[in-house]
């Protein structure tokens, strides 16, 4: 019995989410592992993966944007999975009475998340659906029942943002996946407890 996607997502969320705090449980520095296995996540989807499929000769465009918005919402539910797993082992540390570089920096990485999350994520969502929409109407193939129940979806839903505005969140989403990473390494390296 195949899965449909939704479910799929709720799955790869939740053992996101439950391998975290498995290994939070199961070790001493798991915050520091959780960190490294996070930026391995956003480094293999948004640095290699996002422009790979782009050059794959076969891969036809709207293919490929249509991958991309699966595939980066659910990195972006296994990421919150990730999140939340490291603030509810936080929650459990010891306290020294002041905030530390970790708790910093770890608030700084889940704001950069919640802005994807939120705002970046979905304009960059909408944006790949009307170019999803542009590219089969002007491909003037058949389209499978299922594409075209995909496709009368994408049309009916609200007014899509300009390309402006998308280039302003592409850009933003790109450099908040960098600044992740780097936060996530200097994490992970230990010198912010």
């Amino acid at each position: 019995m195949a899965l449909d996607v939704k479910t799929q997502l709720v799955i790869v969320s939740a053992w996101g989410g439950l391998s975290g705090l498995l290994l939070a449980i199961l070790s001493k520095s798991a915050l520091r592992h959780l960190a490294c296995i996070w930026a391995g996540m956003i480094a293999s989807i948004s640095l290699l993966e996002a422009w790979v499929k782009f050059r794959a000769p076969f891969v036809r465009r709207h293919v490929a944007f249509d991958v991309g918005r699966f595939v980066f919402e659910a990195l972006n539910r296994a990421e919150c999975g990730v999140c939340a797993s490291m603030w509810a082992y936080r929650a459990f540390l010891p306290r020294h009475g002041s905030v530390s570089t970790a708790d910093t920096i770890l608030a700084c990485v889940t704001a950069v998340l919640l802005y994807q999350a939120l705002l970046g994520g979905p304009v960059l969502q909408q944006r790949a659906e009307q170019i999803i929409a542009e590219e089969l109407k002007s491909a003037q193939t058949a389209l499978t029942a299922p594409e075209s129940k995909a496709l009368q979806a994408i049309q009916s839903r609200r007014p899509m943002p300009g390309p402006t505005s998308c280039r302003v969140h592409h850009g933003a989403y790109v450099v908040g996946e960098l600044l992740k990473i780097a936060l996530l390494v200097a994490y992970a390296s230990g010198k912010s407890d």
